[in-house]
């Protein structure tokens, strides 16, 4: 099992003190094009990493034309090696690297593999419910709440555990015919279930955050505006780099979610290799913090 490290940006990665056990740097964002990095620092953890013989990955977010130009700069200034990777969360950056630098690997990143992220989901699918759709309140033994009207039929199980890039053998073959070999998922708290291709795809889960959305508007740019912030665009200045927030509700059953940026998490530490390993995973990446 290939273990790599993920950071947003270059200060986090120069901050960190060891490396060991590591195949491969993750450097970069999924959720901002504000925060793609500048080509210099990508080419600065390129060399860091290759002085610690450590493999490279950048991770790229979703984008409009601005920030696709970004990107087109940085690729340029990427090194001719195969095993440079690329992770694209936008069908227009695959396309960018498909199209203009052949001699970069991309891999589908966990925004276009489609799973199904709801943190209560493992709850929604136990078979030991006292009741259709009553759940109970971890917190509070002798307190219940209605979530849905009926449980969720057995059948259900793979529809949420899996996702559209792992199952869906039409998806599959025009992922294969794009150079895509990898595909990025989230370690669900409701398990996973995948029908990858036996030859050609392998797959990499991400530990311990597990992303559930994500938006173009982002409430931790208010972090330093007055009233009425949220019913305009508020400037950005970086301030995800900041702030982070814990977001608690009883419907949560205990599992806080995480506000950063302009996207949430909920945190999973379950994890076994053997089972990945079974499933086609053959890679981990683990996160120190939330990836801003």
């Amino acid at each position: 099992m290939e273990k790599c490290i993920f950071f947003g940006n270059l200060r986090q990665l120069k901050k960190n003190r060891s490396f060991k056990g590591y195949g491969r740097i993750y450097l970069g964002n999924e959720f901002c094009q504000r925060l793609i990095p500048a080509p210099a620092e990508v080419k600065q953890a390129v060399s860091f990493a290759g002085r610690r013989k450590l493999r490279f990955t950048l991770v790229t977010p979703y984008v409009t034309n601005a920030g696709l130009e970004k990107l087109s700069a940085i690729l340029r200034a990427l090194p001719g090696k195969s095993s440079i990777e690329v992770v694209v969360n936008d069908w227009g950056v695959l396309d960018l690297v498909n199209r203009e630098f052949p001699r970069l690997v991309p891999v589908l990143g966990r925004l276009l593999t489609k799973q199904k992220r709801s943190p209560n989901l493992d709850l929604l699918l136990r078979r030991d419910l006292v009741a259709p759709g009553i759940i109970p309140d971890p917190n509070n033994p002798s307190g219940k709440y209605l979530l849905l009207q009926k449980k969720f039929p057995p059948a259900a199980d793979f529809y949420y555990q899996g996702s559209n890039a792992s199952s869906v053998p039409l998806l599959q073959k025009f992922l294969l015919s794009k150079r895509i070999a990898r595909i990025e998922l989230d370690n669900l708290a409701q398990g996973m279930r995948l029908r990858l291709p036996a030859e050609g795809m392998a797959a990499s889960v991400y530990l311990p955050y597990v992303y559930i959305t994500t938006t173009f508007f982002c409430p931790t740019a208010a972090a330093f505006a007055q009233k009425g912030c949220l019913s305009r665009r508020p400037a950005c200045r970086k301030q995800c780099r900041q702030y982070s927030f814990e977001l608690a509700h009883p419907a949560f059953a205990g599992r806080p979610l995480y506000l950063k940026g302009n996207t949430q998490f909920y945190r999973n530490d379950r994890c076994d290799r053997g089972i990945l390993k079974k499933l086609g995973i053959n890679r981990i990446v683990y996160a120190p913090d939330l990836p801003f």
